[in-house]
């Protein structure tokens, strides 16, 4: 058994898993790798605390995007910092993800990828279909529309293309291939970001209506149009610097009114 704190500047297995808001296993993991100062003692293992500070204070690793969870997390700060007061919809972290989230976002310059750092959001496949019924996709009530439109509306001065973004539920999309008669296809005219439910989407998108403004952002940054990744690294910019984790010790507030949801006006 792992003790508590022996002695003072020593952490359990426990403490240190949560100070570092990861799991006990890995932190012996970490242990045994010899990657975590600490000894075995005759009540168990025990992790040297300067060294959990210095793995803190580490920025975390690059050219590795987030896992799902962790992105629609990251996410939802975006959106909750251009978010309105009389928001309706909370996504609430557990005590080791806010954590580990907060680390994460105040070790994040700005100026990074942000769209290969939150690409596991969703899946991106592209399909072909009949340009006879691309409205009615984009109207179908399981679809969440993204990209140039969205940001268009909310009032960026930039043309849509000749793909429509949009988001779907992985468990919508063969409904949605049955009904239309998508085909696979690299070059089709549907770029859709399957979304796997229970990784926090449901509490951003809504769907039948626009994704929230800060997604089309996320999604131009790999647009094909300057203006269009010019406007999304501002807009993205602008609501990193509010990010309500950094500012607050409460948990993740996903908050979005009507308006904001459906594109409503860049503040």
């Amino acid at each position: 058994m792992d003790t508590g704190r022996v002695i003072e500047g020593w952490l359990s297995v426990a403490d240190a898993a949560e100070r570092l808001g990861i799991s006990v296993q890995r932190v012996r993991q970490l242990l045994h790798a010899g990657e975590l100062d600490g000894r075995k003692g005759p009540g168990g293992w025990v992790v040297a605390e300067n060294a959990v500070r210095a793995r803190e204070q580490a920025p975390p690793a690059a050219g590795r995007p987030l896992s799902s969870h962790m992105a629609w997390l990251v996410v939802a700060q975006l959106l909750a910092a251009d978010s309105r007061p009389e928001s309706g919809v909370d996504l609430e972290a557990d005590r080791r993800d806010r954590y580990r989230l907060r680390h994460l976002l105040a070790h994040r310059g700005l100026e990074r990828d942000w769209a290969f750092w939150l690409s596991r959001r969703a899946v991106v496949a592209h399909y072909w279909v009949h340009p006879g019924v691309i409205q009615s996709v984009l109207n179908d009530p399981r679809v969440s529309v993204s990209g140039a439109g969205v940001a268009a509306a909310a009032g960026a001065e930039i043309a849509g293309g000749d793909v429509s973004d949009l988001y779907l539920s992985s468990e919508a999309l063969p409904g949605v291939i049955d009904d239309y008669g998508l085909q696979s296809d690299p070059a089709g005219q549907l770029q859709i970001h399957l979304w796997r439910p229970g990784a926090g989407a449901e509490c951003v998108l809504r769907p039948g209506k626009p994704v929230p403004v800060i997604l089309a952002a996320l999604d131009l940054l790999s647009a094909p149009d300057s203006r269009a990744r010019h406007w999304a690294r501002g807009f993205i910019q602008q609501n990193a610097e509010g990010l309500p984790i950094l500012s607050t010790e409460r948990g993740v507030s996903v908050q979005s009114g009507p308006e904001e949801t459906q594109g409503g006006p860049v503040r």
